[in-house]
């Protein structure tokens, strides 16, 4: 699970900012390993110095793909309610943090059933998906019911109808009544 995004492209949103988070990390593992070599030798102070120049360049490379995460997920969804949400050119860890703020606000708004696009991972790095089966590890550990769209492999239906996580439909429903007979008295 890394920071390849599933859709790379120099024309879409977040690109340039992208661009930047790439050169920043590429100047961060230089300082880093320059820091290790001047540690090896000796000197300290200077890999110190090293250091936290990397670490500084760390913070700021991680703020750019924020931004740009922000951005290419609004570029995905501005226009989309929450029947769906669009998960394309985001890098795993920024996905399931949209994913998670997606079914918090289905959750408070009443919705119960949502679609994830997470994409078949045909841009992803050797044609292999990342977000799909982190998104479906996310599902399972959180005990929400889902299912691969039988029309569309890249998409994940949620179902958020019941009281109790990981039961929908006749159980789901049928375990509410249960838990309201407990609380009668």
């Amino acid at each position: 699970m890394g920071n390849t995004p599933s859709t790379p492209s120099s024309a879409t949103p977040g690109s340039s900012l992208r661009s930047q988070a790439l050169t920043l990390a590429e100047q961060r593992n230089s300082l880093f390993s320059q820091s290790r070599a001047a540690y090896s030798s000796g000197k300290k102070a200077d890999a110190k110095q090293l250091s936290d120049k990397a670490k500084a360049l760390d913070a700021q490379l991680k703020d750019l793909n924020a931004k740009a995460a922000a951005e290419i997920f609004h570029h995905h969804n501005h226009n989309r309610d929450l029947s769906e949400v669009d998960l394309h050119g985001l890098f795993v860890e920024e996905a399931l943090h949209y994913v998670q703020l997606h079914i918090q606000k289905c959750k408070s708004k009443g919705v119960k059933r949502t679609t994830l696009i997470t994409g078949k991972g045909t841009n992803s790095v050797n044609g292999i998906a990342k977000i799909k089966p982190a998104v479906e590890e996310l599902m399972q550990k959180e005990r929400i019911r889902m299912e691969t769209d039988p029309k569309n492999s890249g998409v994940i239906i949620l179902e958020l109808d019941s009281d109790h996580p990981g039961f929908g439909g006749w159980l789901g429903s049928m375990l509410s009544k249960v838990k309201s007979w407990f609380h009668r008295g």
